[in-house]
């Protein structure tokens, strides 16, 4: 185990979602703060203490559109884990996803890796195919999703 792991698992037992962060920018270089980032955000959204987990009830954003932007891709990449849990379908997820603004295709591609770790754990065979597209006035988000054959 690297030393940004132990130090954002030692923080983040505690389930203190910036301090976890401060710990990761002491980190010397962009790909093990960036790696950093990603666990404190994976560990905030599976983590089995509800209670302590740093999420509104109401945003589906949150806490992603509350950081700073340094933060905010590796967020993004988990947010629609907390998407599902507050009930939104695929297609909704993919309209919040689309208010992302400059992080419209990570959360898209957390839709990705949902839809892998489901198809990889067996719970599901679907596989989807995001890709992210310009309309005329505005960016907007398409998703294809099929049922695997078999």
């Amino acid at each position: 185990m690297s030393a940004w792991t132990r130090s954002c698992d030692s923080v983040f037992a505690a389930y203190q979602l910036q301090s976890s962060l401060d710990i990761c920018d002491a980190l010397s270089d962009d790909w093990s703060r960036s790696s950093c980032y990603g666990e404190v955000f994976m560990e905030n959204v599976s983590n089995s203490a509800n209670e302590k987990k740093n999420f509104s009830p109401t945003d589906y954003h949150a806490p992603c559109n509350q950081l700073a932007d340094q933060y905010r891709r590796e967020c993004y990449i988990m947010q629609t884990s907390r998407m599902m849990e507050m009930g939104l379908s695929m297609e909704r997820m993919l309209q919040e996803c689309a208010k992302a603004g400059a992080y419209r295709v990570p959360c898209a591609q957390s839709i990705g890796r949902d839809l892998s770790n489901e198809a990889r754990m067996g719970e599901s065979r679907r596989r989807a195919k995001v890709r992210v597209g310009r309309g005329r006035q505005s960016p907007s988000l398409y998703a294809r999703c099929c049922l695997c054959p078999g």
